[in-house]
């Protein structure tokens, strides 16, 4: 996590520094460089802190759908918080029951693309 919010933090200021480059702004590249890492330290998770090796294309192929997930997931609670209007102290709470929602729905799309995974490579899909 630190490493992800240190690429972006280094594209960022990097993006600004040079400013749009025909299509090539500052928010794609900061997109297409946080999925990279992100497929990248979950390909390393899915590698290194398994008992079972497997083979780096069935980790590269979960790694992609697990990052799809996530990136689904992070822009979903992106979009209810940028539109988020608290009118009144009752609903100030639900951004709470929202980040925890989050939580669990980051360990479930980690859970799945293990098993998904670990599946691709007993089928020698990939």
């Amino acid at each position: 996590l630190v490493t992800l919010v240190a690429t972006n933090l280094a594209v960022a200021a990097a993006s600004d520094r040079l400013g749009p480059v025909g299509w090539l702004t500052g928010a794609r590249i900061l997109l297409v460089v946080g999925a990279a890492s992100m497929v990248g330290l979950v390909m390393a998770m899915y590698r290194w802190f398994t008992v079972v090796r497997l083979p780096w294309g069935a980790i590269r192929s979960g790694a992609l759908v697990t990052t799809v997930l996530l990136l689904l997931g992070i822009w979903l609670a992106g979009l209810y918080f940028s539109t988020l209007g608290i009118e009144s102290g009752a609903y100030a709470a639900f951004p709470l029951l929202v980040l925890l929602a989050l939580l669990n729905y980051v360990g479930q799309a980690l859970l799945f693309g293990a098993a998904l995974t670990k599946t691709m490579a007993d089928r020698s899909i990939v």
